[in-house]
């Protein structure tokens, strides 16, 4: 998996480096507000807070038809769904704005910049190569809650999303009625949910409660999905295509506007 364990959380590589190249940024323009002029210090704050609105907006404008039925949800930032480039715009436009007033100081923007994107060049290449090792749908047979043995490479000849998933995980939890809804939506998708570590009767229990109708509930008592996939944190999602190669990864949370993109 494409991502990393910090303590008891798991946090993907991607957002992690975009924490560390916008860390980068602040300490640039701290350095720059005490060696040059303290105008540094406010505008870097501002800056990482305006881009990441931008970034946010930005996604919730370009997905608006995902949030329609929802609005609410576009406030839930714990699922991720920020768009870069609004985020640069959006920073950009504030900082050319800040510097107009203070055109002699405009040049040292160049450090706080270069800064960042020399933190996102450095993490991002060093940790690029992890989703690159491509895997297929393996020869791992999971019994369904009825008992029937099904292997998973007999999906293979149809798109799958498999979801591995607990009832003790909250985020699980929230996203389960978004994906079992999405099955009866895409009829040519395959959802696969796959129970982690827990007995039958546990999960019967849990769906007949919650009402939920999944397309293929699978169990998986001694997580050997999980330990195939190196998955570090629940809920993780994995998009196969219709070769059954793994084509892209999910760690958390998945909101519809970000499952409509990897469908796509």
């Amino acid at each position: 998996m494409d991502a990393i364990n910090l303590g008891p959380f798991a946090i993907s590589t991607t957002r992690l480096v975009v924490a560390l190249s916008l860390a980068g940024l602040l300490v640039a323009a701290e350095l720059l507000a005490r060696r040059v002029d303290p105008v540094f210090s406010e505008w870097g704050w501002s800056t990482l807070w305006v881009a990441l609105l931008g970034a946010r907006a930005g996604y919730v404008l370009i997905h608006l038809g995902a949030y329609a039925g929802d609005p609410v949800s576009a406030l839930y930032i714990w699922q991720g769904g920020f768009s870069p480039l609004w985020g640069i715009v959006a920073g950009g436009v504030y900082s050319v704005a800040v510097f107009n007033h203070h055109r002699n100081l405009a040049k040292w923007l160049l450090i706080p910049v270069l800064t960042a994107g020399g933190v996102w060049l450095a993490f991002g290449l060093s940790h690029g190569g992890t989703s690159a090792q491509v895997k297929s749908l393996p020869s791992i047979t999971l019994e369904d809650l009825r008992g029937t043995r099904v292997n998973l490479t007999s999906f293979v000849g149809r798109p799958v999303v498999l979801n591995m998933w607990a009832t003790w995980c909250p985020p699980c939890r929230a996203e389960l009625p978004m994906l079992a809804k999405a099955a009866a939506e895409y009829p040519k998708v395959t959802f696969v949910f796959v129970d982690q570590g827990q007995a039958a009767y546990t999960v019967r229990k849990f769906l007949d409660s919650e009402k939920l109708a999944m397309q293929w509930p699978l169990l998986d008592p001694r997580t050997v999905i999980s330990s195939y996939y190196q998955v570090t944190g629940y809920p993780t999602t994995l998009f196969f295509n219709v070769r059954g190669k793994l084509i892209n990864e999910h760690l958390g949370e998945l909101s519809r506007a970000a499952l409509s993109d990897y469908l796509k």
